[in-house]
This record gives C-alpha cells, structure tokens and sequence, in this order.
C-alpha cells in the first residue's frame, strides 16, 4: 500500500510540476481562464517537485525504518498543506481542500503498518 501511494503521489507531483496552474486553480488561487504569476507558478512548481520526491522516496525507501521514515515525511507534508492550504485558499473552496489533503494524510499514515516490521 505505501508504494501504491507513493506512485500515485509521484505522479501527481510531476503533473503538478509540468502544470503548476491546476494545484492554483483547485485550490481558488486562479480563476478560471487567468494564467498564474510568479509567485502562483514558484508555489505550484514547490509543490510539484516535494510530491514528485516524496513519492519517489515512498517508491524506492527499502521495507522497515527507511520507508516508514518516507511515509511519516509524507504524511508531514500533508498535515503542513492541512493547516497552510486551509487557513490561506477561498472559503468556498476550503472543505473541499482540506477534505483532499487530510484524507491523503490518512491513507498514507494508515499504510505505515504495511511498510515493514519494526526492529
């Protein structure tokens, strides 16, 4: 279950990397049809690139205390985008926000018991 996730987490920061505009717009920061700014693509791009590693730790991270490690980072960086996303994108876009990023937080803490025994 981890490296399911972080396949599916790499994937997803490498698109959000190559088209920083769709974490902008799903979070409320761009409307539709604006192109981002610089400071809208630096964020997306930040994104893109922590998702793109962070998975790929997820996907490579030997079984036991390596990929645990890789999965409790990745669930760190979801809590983070909890509490920094919910607090900063457009009321009307915050349950659906949070719901995203606390819910991938979730699975992904849920697949530590399936990253390996503990020594």
């Amino acid at each position: 279950m981890p490296r399911a996730l972080g396949l599916l987490t790499a994937v997803y920061g490498a698109y959000t990397l190559a088209r920083p505009a769709s974490l902008l717009r799903t979070c409320g920061y761009l409307p539709a049809g604006r192109r981002p700014g610089r400071a809208g693509l630096v964020l997306g791009r930040a994104v893109g690139v922590r998702d793109t590693l962070s998975g790929l730790a997820m996907l490579c991270a030997p079984a036991g205390a390596p990929l645990r490690a890789a999965v409790a980072a990745r669930v760190a960086c979801d809590v983070a985008d909890t509490v920094g996303f919910g607090l900063t994108v457009p009321a009307a876009r915050r349950a659906k926000v949070v719901a995203i990023t606390t819910g991938w937080a979730a699975a992904c803490g849920a697949s530590r018991r399936f990253a390996g025994r503990h020594r």
